[in-house]
């Protein structure tokens, strides 16, 4: 009896961890900015998350938006999680940052719409944008005194 259940433990240990592997490697969408456009645009978007390298196309479960995938690379964590030393030996999983051109056409409804990348490594979960009838600002990155060196 002792045994069996070793061997059963055998089986299914590994393939817990092995499960929690494959999905630490699921494409997952961080952030994308801007967040929103106004319609009838063009708009270049970062789209941030993990296992996205070798993104090739940006998808949209509504029709009317097209993308083009510019380039994807890794880039550094700039919020690094404040952890105690026990647990900084669980490795956090890379960021990688992909540069997308998407076409707003004028015909495109306002609204949320959800944003998925595919890669090599499977369809992404999806980030929210806003497709606006108003014109969107985006504020420049750079320090700013009034409201006309806000706009960039």
């Amino acid at each position: 009896m002792r045994a069996g259940v070793l061997c059963l433990l055998a089986l299914v240990l590994p393939a817990g961890v092995l499960a929690q592997e494959k999905a630490a490697e699921q494409p997952r969408l961080l952030s994308v900015y801007p967040s929103a456009a106004q319609r009838g645009n063009k708009v270049k978007i970062e789209v941030r998350g993990n296992a996205i390298a070798g993104a090739y196309a940006l998808w949209s479960e509504s029709s009317g938006l097209t993308a083009r995938v510019l380039k994807v690379e890794e880039v550094q964590d700039p919020h690094p999680l404040r952890v105690s030393p026990s647990e900084s030996q669980n490795k956090r999983p890379a960021i990688y940052c992909a540069w997308a051109e998407l076409d707003l056409p004028a015909a495109a409804k306002p609204g949320i719409y959800s944003l998925r990348l595919l890669s090599p490594q499977g369809v992404s979960t999806a980030v929210p944008f806003r497709v606006s009838e108003a014109p969107v600002l985006i504020e420049m990155a750079a320090p700013h005194a009034n409201p006309e060196q806000f706009k960039q």
